[in-house]
């Protein structure tokens, strides 16, 4: 079983590399929790989970 929070996080050096607009992950409340907290914290401008 892989970490939802480690493929998110590489989902989205990934996405920024390939200097894509969005990008998807599975959801979990843990990592909506995660982006709620990058979104907070001011790294990232724009997030969503859906």
């Amino acid at each position: 079983m892989t970490s939802l929070i480690i493929d998110m996080v590489v989902r989205m050096k990934n996405g920024y590399m390939a200097d894509k607009p969005a990008i998807t992950c599975r959801y979990s409340k843990l990592n909506t929790n995660v982006l709620e907290l990058l979104k907070k914290r001011a790294l990232y401008k724009r997030l969503c989970c859906n």
